[in-house]
């Protein structure tokens, strides 16, 4: 019995942790550190990957092996994957690289300028 192998970790699950957990630091540090932009810019350079690559890896796994642990990280790196979308189509609303009605959003409408108005002269002066 000495002679049998220690059981090995499941190599998915630890890579799934990791990676959750990336997305999950990843979008609180974007939030947190507002006055900090080198920090908001690494997150927004890892952060979305690590949650979409997260999201797609715990689904393959999920339909692949049937396993709950798996639905679970699917409910873990939703919330991050969301807000990553919401902020990455506002960059792009505000760079002006997508109109933003297409994706439901309200139209953004230019600022309407007002021109001076001429002032009529009063008339009840004149009586």
């Amino acid at each position: 019995m000495a002679d049998e192998p220690a059981k090995k970790r499941d190599w998915a699950v630890a890579f799934l942790g990791r990676i959750c957990l990336i997305g999950w630091i990843c979008a609180i540090f974007y939030e947190a550190f507002d006055f900090l932009k080198p920090v908001r810019q690494i997150c927004l350079f890892f952060g979305p990957w690590a949650c979409v690559i997260a999201l797609l890896h715990s689904l393959a796994l999920w339909t692949i092996r049937r396993q709950g642990i798996f639905l679970i990280f699917i409910l873990i790196a939703l919330p991050p994957t969301i807000h990553f979308g919401y902020v990455l189509r506002n960059i792009a609303v505000e760079k002006k690289w997508i109109d933003p009605t297409e994706f439901g959003g309200p139209a953004v409408t230019a600022p309407k300028e007002t021109e001076p108005k001429e002032e009529a002269p009063d008339r009840s002066l004149s009586r």
